[in-house]
Order: C-alpha cells, then structure tokens, then sequence
C-alpha cells in the first residue's frame, strides 16, 4: 500500500493518528525535530527522551539510554521515533545501529506482549 501525503509532517501526523491512542509513550531520541513531539502529543501521547552519543557525524543513539528509556514506557509503549538523516542534526544511522535497535524493540515487544511501531 502507498499513502501519498503533503509532506513529510502531514505523513508523520496520519501515522501517529492511526497507532496512538492517549496516554500511549512514544521515544524520541535526541536530538530531534520539534515538530516530532508536539505531534505525539497532539494524539494524547507521552513522550520519553533517549540520549544520543556525541559523534559528530553519525546519528549515534546510545542504546543503554534507548533501553533504560523503553523499559519506562512498559507496556504502554506505542512507538520510537527515528530520523535519519537526523533533523536538525544532519546526522545518519549507522545499519549496525539500527539492526540493535530492531533487535531491541523485537526484546521489548516479547517481553511486553505487544507491539512497537519504529517509524
């Protein structure tokens, strides 16, 4: 399926529309682009913060700090908000970054029996 949008926020507002429902946790990682969390919070959800790594080059999230922050999330832990190139950095994730975060998430929602968007 393909849903055409008018732009990227209006593509992150019909996504965030159809998977939260108030008082769901979404984690963003810093940093990130304002937009991100007045969207989440447009749907009545909570946002977590996870700490990035300080290469100047790379989107390099620390994943203890994503991990400590999803495990507050629990249950009602909806969605982790990625965005590489970064906004406003610049910055890329690197493939091995992002297959530990899959593996994390996949962690989290079998632990949790449920589900967990990466958008």
């Amino acid at each position: 399926n393909i849903v055409v949008t008018a732009g990227a926020q209006s593509a992150l507002v019909n996504v965030l529309r159809s998977i939260l429902s108030p008082k769901d946790t979404v984690v963003l990682t810093l940093p990130f682009y304002p937009d991100f969390k007045r969207t989440v919070e447009m749907w009545g959800g909570v946002c977590y913060y996870a700490e990035s790594d300080c290469d100047p080059r790379l989107l390099d999230i620390n994943i203890k700090s994503l991990a400590m922050t999803m495990r507050r999330g629990g249950k009602c832990l909806k969605a982790l908000m990625l965005c590489s190139p970064g906004n406003p950095s610049g910055k890329v994730i690197q493939k091995e970054l992002l297959s530990n975060i899959v593996c994390l998430v996949k962690a989290h929602c079998k632990k949790y029996q449920t589900k967990v968007w990466i958008v």
